[in-house]
């Protein structure tokens, strides 16, 4: 077994739950509102041009994107690699490794979405504050950061299961298999 796996899969797995704090430290920080109209219809948000919510969000996309990276590149993308010796594990590998990438974009999207709401002023004619919307794309962001950490160990526990070899049987198993048959007929 490669041992450079296992320095890998620690290396993506502290940026991926670096990314995951940063975007839930994102979902939590304040907007702050600021109401136009005295019957409550208007609502104006303000936040901070490059303010600490847009700051969490860029870096957790970053350290989501240098996980990701880091764990395709250390197996080598599974589809350029002949080192699994198991065919099921190089198609779970194969699906484990498609699905991370597809919650990676979905994460991606959405932390990115969040950190460039946050940058700007925004205006909403909703009863409901914009804060809302605000904080509810970085959780979708935080939350598909999760599942993309998730998939990402998966798959790469997946691989790492997969390079061991199976055990296979010699010709000294066969052997004394049919000396202890030919032990146990009776005379």
């Amino acid at each position: 077994m490669r041992l450079s796996l296992y320095p890998a899969a620690a290396f993506t797995f502290a940026l991926d739950l670096l990314a995951f704090g940063l975007s839930v430290g994102s979902s939590s920080t304040s907007y702050h509102e600021t109401m136009i109209s005295s019957d409550h219809t208007r609502i104006r948000c303000t936040p901070k041009r490059g303010g600490v919510a847009s700051g969490l969000a860029i870096g957790a996309a970053v350290c989501l994107l240098l996980g990701q990276i880091t764990a395709t590149a250390a197996t080598k993308c599974t589809c350029c690699s002949s080192s699994l010796h198991r065919r099921g594990c190089k198609i779970a590998a194969i699906i484990l490794l498609t699905l991370s990438w597809i919650s990676f974009v979905i994460a991606e999207l959405f932390l990115n979405t969040a950190a460039s709401l946050s940058s700007y002023q925004v205006e909403r004619f909703e009863e409901s504050g914009c804060s809302t919307v605000l904080q509810g794309v970085s959780v979708v962001g935080a939350a598909f950061t999760l599942v993309t950490l998730l998939l990402s160990i998966a798959y790469l526990s997946v691989y790492m299961s997969g390079m061991k070899k199976p055990k296979k049987k010699t010709s000294t198993d066969e052997t004394s298999r049919i000396v202890d048959m030919e032990v146990a007929k009776p005379v």
